[in-house]
């Protein structure tokens, strides 16, 4: 988590997020974080396991989804 936060905070490169991977905590923070910093080039892979209010948030911040495996 500290590297996505340093990530989405202070670099201006392109980034995968898993986020079925994150505690749920964790993906909220994930969402606050791209409310409060930068959407562009960051990629949010998600699955039919993910939390259906994460990824309705995830659409209304305009962040690019991608299928996860």
């Amino acid at each position: 988590m500290e590297l996505i936060r340093e990530h989405l905070m202070y670099k201006s490169v392109p980034i995968t997020i898993e986020i079925d991977t994150l505690k749920t905590q964790e993906q909220y923070e994930v969402i606050r974080l791209l409310l409060a910093c930068r959407k562009e080039d960051v990629c949010v892979s998600v699955t039919d396991k993910t939390n259906k209010y994460i990824r309705e948030l995830l659409t209304i911040l305009g962040v690019k989804l991608a299928d996860g495996a």
